[in-house]
């Protein structure tokens, strides 16, 4: 609540945003390949991280938190913490309200917003940040607006966590079926691709397709279809946009980039890269194709004056 410790500070009410078009449609089936990749990737590699973080300067803000999964594990490793889940696709909401409200702790201690970034409403001070699966969508001047306003809150020790997906460059990729799974009477499979989008070929158009089978039909009884752009680069150049210092975080081969950002160099692993941080590895793609289930400069974070 506004004007509590950890909450927003206090302003004049303001239009929710609108439901992103996008993830809405597919929003049923998304836990059915992002529940394994959350669960064998990026929730232990961040459960690992925030053991021993000091979460009692602000709260853990989830910023595109999908159907909860992330922030569902978040708050099981950290029993104290207090999180703000940020989802704007009103389908994916409806997975995540329904999770949060389904367990007594996670009500007690998960706040659930409509917002998207860049423009989201934030609590003055943010002692850790998630962004699995988000920075893609914005473009570079809503990325640099995001980042100002992330680094004013965050507080000292704060953590900043970016999941990425696994190619830094515009590139085609065929559609793809890599995942099956069975409920029921009903046999989904997922199948996904992507191209350089027609307008701006640095920025990729990326389809993911559901089809639901029933048995062992041929056909299909129901297709769904969802798409949306994505703006492909490297954790690198997320440590260069925000001006924080990166370190890569230790997940299962072949998944997608994870790092973790901060104000000063970190010292509480190797890094993989030279002394100052920011050179990181490049992500290598798995053999069977890429691992996608998750969701410029720094002078321009200084360009603006968001309050």
């Amino acid at each position: 609540p506004a004007g509590e410790p950890g909450g927003p500070s206090p302003r004049a009410a303001r239009p929710r945003p609108a439901d992103a078009a996008a993830y809405s449609p597919s929003a049923e089936f998304f836990d059915l390949v992002a529940a394994e990749h959350t669960a064998t990737s990026s929730a232990p590699a961040i459960a690992a991280l925030l053991a021993d973080a000091d979460l009692s300067t602000g709260p853990v803000v989830d910023i595109g938190a999908g159907t909860g999964l992330v922030t569902e594990a978040v708050a099981r490793a950290r029993p104290d913490a207090e999180i703000i889940a940020c989802e704007p696709s009103v389908g994916m909401r409806a997975v995540l309200t329904s999770r949060v409200f389904s367990d007594e702790d996670l009500r007690a201690r998960v706040t659930v917003t409509a917002d998207s970034a860049p423009d989201l409403e934030l609590p003055d001070r943010i002692g850790v940040v998630l962004l699995c699966g988000v920075l893609g969508h914005l473009d570079a001047g809503e990325r640099a607006r995001l980042w100002r306003r992330l680094t004013r809150r965050l507080a000292p020790g704060g953590l900043v966590v970016v999941e990425l997906m696994q190619f830094e460059r515009s590139l085609t990729l065929p559609e793809t079926r890599l995942a099956t799974a069975v409920a029921g009477h009903h046999r989904y499979e997922w199948s996904f691709g992507g191209a350089p989008d027609e307008t701006d070929a640095a920025v990729m158009r990326l389809h993911s397709t559901w089809r639901v089978y029933r048995d062992d039909a041929a056909r299909p009884e129901r297709e769904v279809r969802d798409s949306y752009r994505w703006a492909p680069f490297g954790l690198k150049d997320v440590a260069t946009e925000s001006g924080l210092t990166a370190r890569a975080l230790p997940t299962r081969p072949g998944a997608p980039p994870l790092a973790v950002l901060t104000r000063a160099p970190d010292s509480s692993g190797p890094a993989d890269g030279p002394a100052d941080g920011r050179q990181l590895p490049h992500a290598r793609p798995s053999s069977d194709g890429p691992d996608v289930a998750s969701r410029t400069a720094p002078s321009l974070l200084s360009s603006s004056t968001d309050g």
